[in-house]
C-alpha cells in the first residue's frame, strides 16, 4: 500500500508557501499605493498656490504695472516740453530776425487788435488767418506759429493761431501803457531798452483759452 503523506506535507507546505507570497505581494502592493499616494500629495502641495501666495503675485503684477504706466507718462511729458522749447527757441528766433529788420520787436498788435503778431482778420466778426500776422513772415514756410504739445493736453483749445504761447506784450510788444504809432500799430520795445532780457520773458506757454 502506498504511502501519500509524504505527498501531501509538500501539497501542504506549497500551498503555505504560496499564500504567504501572495500575501507579501499585497503588502508590497499596499506600501507602493500609499507611497503613490503621499508623493501625489506632496507635490501638490509643491506646484499649487494658496491664496495669500495668488493675492501676493497680483500685487506685485499691479504694482509693476503702474510703475510702467508712471515711466510711460514721464517720457511722454518730457518729449513734449522737448518739443514746445523748440517751439519757443522758434519764435524766439523768428523776433530777432523781426528785430534785424525794423530796429524793434514784433508788435503785439494794432489798436483794433484785428491784426496781432500771430494772425490777423479783417474785422472783429471775420475770419482770423494764422498766416498774416506780424511775426508771420519770419516763422518758416508755413508762415504760423507751432501748436505746444503741453498746452493742447491741458486744455480743449486757445486763443486762435497763437499755438498756446503768449507774448509780452507790456514789455517785448509794446510799452507800458500801450502807446500806438500814426498807423495805429502798437508801439513795441526795442532790444537796447531791455535792461535784464535774461529775466524777461518773450514767449511762453500762456496763451488765452477759448
Amino acid at each position: 500500500m502506498t504511502d501519500f503523506r509524504p505527498h501531501l506535507h509538500r501539497t501542504r507546505g506549497l500551498t503555505h508557501l504560496n499564500a504567504r507570497a501572495s500575501e507579501a505581494k499585497v503588502v508590497v502592493a499596499s506600501r507602493r499605493k500609499v507611497t503613490v499616494l503621499r508623493d501625489a500629495a506632496t507635490t501638490g502641495r509643491i506646484k499649487g498656490f494658496s491664496l495669500i501666495e495668488l493675492l501676493v503675485v497680483i500685487v506685485i503684477i499691479a504694482g509693476l504695472a503702474a510703475l510702467s504706466l508712471i515711466g510711460s507718462r514721464r517720457l511722454i511729458t518730457s518729449a513734449r516740453i522737448i518739443e514746445s522749447t523748440e517751439n519757443l527757441r522758434s519764435l524766439a528766433i523768428a523776433n530777432t530776425s523781426y528785430v534785424a529788420d525794423y530796429g524793434v520787436y514784433c508788435p503785439s498788435a494794432d489798436q483794433s487788435t484785428n491784426r496781432r503778431w500771430h494772425g490777423a482778420r479783417s474785422s472783429s466778426n471775420g475770419t482770423f488767418d494764422p498766416r498774416k500776422g506780424f511775426l508771420s513772415p519770419y516763422l518758416g514756410e508755413s508762415r504760423e506759429v507751432s501748436v505746444c504739445p503741453l498746452f493742447r493736453a491741458m486744455v480743449p483749445g486757445f486763443e486762435e493761431g497763437t499755438g498756446g504761447y503768449g507774448y509780452n506784450a507790456q514789455y517785448i510788444g509794446g510799452l507800458p501803457g500801450f502807446q500806438f504809432d500814426s498807423k495805429k500799430i502798437m508801439l513795441s520795445q526795442r532790444p537796447s531798452n531791455v535792461t535784464r532780457p535774461e529775466r524777461t520773458v518773450m514767449f511762453t506757454t500762456a496763451a488765452y483759452a477759448q
